[in-house]
């Protein structure tokens, strides 16, 4: 999975990408640097946390940045099952455009 875009994030909104690490997916990593014009929280959460998360609950994040315009991710994955990246607006009266450069690696089991 590549990701190389640019987004736009309304106030007091947030943008999500889910994507699934499977049983064939063996060491998988996410690498991603987003720079933003203003503060926004990078987010990636487990399914279940992003539930909590998206409900308002609290919530285990993997990797949560907090308000921030420049931001760097590495992450290892090492759990089968649904992750959900999120650029999160929330809170801001005023929108936000984000560049996007990242991937999802992984060695493929044969």
């Amino acid at each position: 999975m590549l990701v190389d875009e640019q987004s736009t994030i309304e106030a007091d909104r947030f943008r999500i990408t889910a994507f699934e690490v499977s049983e064939f997916m063996i060491d998988a990593a996410l690498l991603i640097t987003v720079g933003s014009t203003l503060p926004i929280s990078v987010v990636v959460l487990d399914d279940a946390n992003f539930a909590l998360w998206e409900a308002g609950s609290p919530s285990s994040a993997i990797f949560d940045s907090g308000p921030a315009t420049n931001v760097s991710i590495e992450v290892t994955l090492s759990q089968l099952g649904v992750y959900h990246f999120i650029l999160s607006n929330r809170g801001s009266d005023t929108a936000a455009v984000a560049n996007v450069l990242g991937e999802l690696f992984w060695i493929t089991l044969q």
